[in-house]
């Protein structure tokens, strides 16, 4: 981590450029924040503790001097610098900062590359001048950034947010405004809070490494709109949140921007698709909503993590309890089975007619006492990994009192636990219990959904945990002189996309089974061909990429005489396709059949070459059971790709289908990712893959190069 980005929320000195005492700017805003904490605080010592200058070209009837320029700020350095000044002069006063030695800048101003060219071409020079001094910025077009720990505003907002473990990161300032007066309601407490804008030079993967860092922080949550360098987010997300959890929602979630791609994986991976991907894979929680947002960010940042998926729920009402296990299972969770022991601890304290299952329906008489004599059996049952408790709103349960035995247990429990008073919107109990730290939400859907959040971050860090890349089965850097010879010499061809028989000779140095074949360059070779009918024939040219629509190709053969005839029309065909097509001969080979799956690559335009698997064949872009990673993986990447898989029974030998070599699978996976990875491969599709009675065996390929 850059350290001057330390020293963007821990400064010794701050100088706030463009400072105000007109109470309609933004820079009136920024000094009343930095001296007295919010808007319209009144005292100092809620205000940052170190040292605070303003400065502007005119005086301000300020509580502080008002320097012309910061140069004129006695002593050698300032740490920060808050500017709020129009956007044409920033560039000249970046050029001031560096001489006065400043480490970091949070340029609040509008009119950079968010209104066009000339404003593109204003926030390079700004940010090369920047880098010219070493100086970090944040934003511009941002509301700024909070360290609540250290009592530093330096936004133009109207209030700071309380303590707590959070830390917020938002590509959109007005909703930064929107949370802080939602936290403030919920009593969410934060330790950090961030707008980039649009992010010129300090960006979401720089946040994250700081963040991580910072020992108040537990859970950070951030709303994102897009990424310059996603393989960059990517690889430190993935490094972060094994120590920290990361929370995102993503906004533009269509495919309207994805553009068309010349294979079939390309053209499935919508840029959402990639997003969906690495996150995933990088262990980071996407949420839809905003409350989803903060639920589960609240869940993670004040819970502790479970051991797994297996969630009591506890009700006192059967209805709600049947919802929250029907959301639970159908999001991926399971329902704690519960054990002889638990069950006889529950018969003897409960009425009769409690459920005697999970859902725990403790009856619509429960009290406090009940509710807690219950989770305390189940804090001791090792086969409950975490609780939710739900409670409504009856004669005879007393939310407050409930509330005040939940923060008891909840102190020295080492399994999460949420609650969900339902219906009871903004009252005290619910209040008590998130200003002791466990997360109370209105619905019941959305509480399941914040507990889904901590088991899905128990399950990647056991995950990781077993992740250790092994050397691949196929190592293809062994081989690498003949894979360089096929693209060398197909770029001394001038093409970017290899024949049929040179992507077979690459499938065939990755350690891909292949099907039987055999090139006829004349019509006679049918007779001596050797292979068994029936059988395929494709066209072999340098020059005819989509043998389909050329006419080159021929399935289904049956004897010899249909294959010369077909010989006879896939020749014509082409000829009338691409009179000056070079034609190399005819590939015929043998027929099989099984299920057929897809192995493809794609280089998707934010985070690099990914790779995808699944139901292949003319199917693949119709049910589009397929399944994306970044590249490189390794073998429990696969092993998790797999398993995502929707139709994976079909591929276990579901009614009487062949049943493929998982682990073969998995390498094949593992080692195509290495070849895109290693090699200038653009996009890579194998399809179909046929899972086959005698094996798995790759009919067609295509490779387009880099």
């Amino acid at each position: 981590m850059d350290p001057n980005i330390h020293y963007l929320f821990n400064p010794h000195s701050v100088a706030v450029i463009g400072a105000s005492d007109r109470e309609d700017t933004v820079g009136h805003s920024a000094i009343r924040n930095m001296l007295y904490g919010r808007l319209h605080g009144s005292y100092r010592v809620e205000g940052y503790p170190e040292k605070v200058y303003a400065v502007n070209v005119r005086e301000q009837a300020l509580e502080i001097p008002t320097y012309k320029s910061i140069l004129d700020i006695p002593g050698e350095g300032i740490d920060l610098a808050i500017i709020a000044i129009p956007a044409k002069y920033i560039p000249k006063v970046i050029d001031e900062c560096g001489q006065k030695k400043v480490k970091a800048a949070i340029v609040i101003s509008a009119g950079f590359s968010e209104i066009g060219e000339d404003g593109k071409s204003l926030e390079e020079e700004m940010v090369r001048r920047a880098r010219n001094y070493g100086i970090r910025i944040l934003g511009p077009n941002c509301l700024g950034a909070m360290n609540v720990f250290k009592r530093l505003n330096a936004t133009f907002t109207d209030e700071m947010v309380m303590l707590g473990p959070l830390s917020f990161v938002s590509q959109s300032g007005a909703l930064c405004t929107a949370a802080i007066h939602y936290a403030k309601e919920k009593k969410i407490g934060f330790s950090h809070f961030v707008s980039v804008g649009d992010k010129a030079d300090i960006d979401d993967a720089d946040l994250l490494e700081y963040l991580d860092r910072d020992p108040n922080t537990k859970c950070i949550a951030i709303y994102l709109e897009s990424l310059k360098d996603g393989r960059k987010f990517f690889e430190t997300a993935l490094r972060v949140n094994k120590t920290t959890p990361i929370v995102v929602i993503k906004s533009g979630r269509t495919e309207a921007g994805a553009k068309a791609a010349a294979s079939h994986t390309g053209s499935i991976a919508g840029s959402d698709t990639a997003y969906d991907a690495a996150f995933e894979q990088a262990g980071i929680y996407r949420v839809a909503t905003l409350e989803g947002l903060f639920d589960c960010a609240r869940a993670l940042g004040y819970q502790p993590i479970p051991k797994g998926d297996r969630v009591a729920i506890l009700t006192n009402s059967g209805g709600p309890g049947v919802l929250a296990a029907d959301h639970a299972m159908n999001i991926g969770m399971h329902l704690a089975e519960l054990s002889e022991d638990t069950l006889k601890k529950l018969n003897d304290y409960l009425p009769a007619a409690w459920s005697h299952s999970n859902p725990i329906d403790i009856l619509g008489d429960a009290t406090a006492v009940r509710y807690t004599e219950v989770i305390d059996i189940l804090q001791q049952a090792p086969e409950v990994d975490s609780i939710i408790i739900i409670l409504t709103p009856l004669s005879f349960t007393h939310p407050y009192n409930v509330s005040q035995q939940i923060v008891q247990i909840a102190k020295h429990s080492p399994k999460p636990i949420l609650a969900n008073y339902l219906g009871i919107i903004s009252a005290v109990s619910g209040r008590y219990l998130d200003e002791h730290g466990v997360p109370e939400i209105a619905w019941t859907e959305r509480t399941v959904r914040a507990m889904h959040a901590l088991s899905t971050r128990s399950n990647f860090l056991r995950f990781e945990a077993q992740a250790e890349i092994p050397p691949t089965q196929i190592d293809v850097l062994e081989k690498k002189d003949r894979i360089y010879t096929i693209i060398e010499k197909a770029r001394q061809d001038g093409r970017h996309i290899l024949t049929l028989l040179e992507s077979r000779d690459i499938l065939k140095t990755l350690g891909i089974p292949l099907t039987s074949g055999v090139l006829l360059e004349k019509k006679e070779a049918i007779d001596s061909a050797g292979i068994g009918f029936p059988v395929a024939m494709k066209i072999v040219s340098k020059q005819i990429t989509h043998k389909t629509d050329a006419g080159g190709v021929r399935i289904n053969i049956f004897s010899a005489e249909e294959a010369k005839k077909a010989y006879d029309e896939i020749i014509t065909n082409v000829k009338n396709y691409d009179p000056g097509a070079e034609i190399e001969g005819i590939w015929m080979e043998e027929m099989i059949s099984g299920t057929e799956l897809i192995i493809g690559t794609t280089n998707d335009p934010t985070f690099g070459k990914m790779i995808m698997f699944g139901l292949g064949g003319i199917y693949v872009e119709i049910l589009k059971d397929v399944v994306f990673r970044l590249v490189p993986i390794h073998l429990k990447n696969a092993e998790a790709m797999y398993d995502k898989l929707k139709t994976k029974a079909i591929l276990e030998g579901a009614r009487g289908m062949p049943k493929v070599d998982r682990k073969k699978l998995e390498e094949m996976l593992v080692n195509v990712s290495e070849f895109v990875h290693k090699f200038p491969v653009k996009e890579m599709d194998i399809n179909p893959l046929v899972v086959t009675r005698k094996g798995l065996k790759a009919i067609d390929a295509r490779i387009i190069l880099e």
